[in-house]
């Protein structure tokens, strides 16, 4: 199976990174299967983490039903900060991507939680799943 890379940066609203904030992937956007729980460094960061993606030829098809990359959903919390998700995180066979994530502090005793949708790549047209 052909993969692609993500790479995840965490930083407050100050713009100063988060270090040990959790990174939990999910395999689409149900949130059902997780597939790879991370810790952030010093920076922030996140070691590259390699994704299942669909073959790279079906990025190169200009009418293709099958969607040309892999959904996923990201989960990023931290005990000062309210929770944040992104959905729909693309990641195309052989490329690096990097997600920038800014955690919100949190108000009170209890983390809120945060959801984004990034949608559909503007270029897609089919309505097909990535794999058969």
């Amino acid at each position: 199976m052909p993969q692609g890379y993500l790479r995840i940066e965490v930083y407050n609203e100050q713009s100063l990174p988060v270090s040990n904030a959790t990174v939990t992937i999910f395999n689409g956007n149900l949130m059902v299967r997780q597939v790879v729980c991370e810790k952030t460094d010093a920076m922030g960061r996140c070691k590259e983490i390699a994704l299942e993606a669909p073959h790279p030829s079906l990025s190169q098809q200009s009418t293709t039903a099958r969607r040309p990359y892999s959904t996923y959903s990201v989960e990023v919390s931290h005990v000062e900060y309210d929770t944040e998700v992104v959905h729909n995180v693309q990641i195309f066979a052989d490329i690096g991507s990097t997600l920038t994530v800014i955690l919100r502090e949190k108000k009170g005793e209890t983390p809120g939680r945060n959801e984004n949708d990034l949608g559909e790549h503007k270029l897609f047209t089919g309505t097909g799943r990535t794999y058969a």
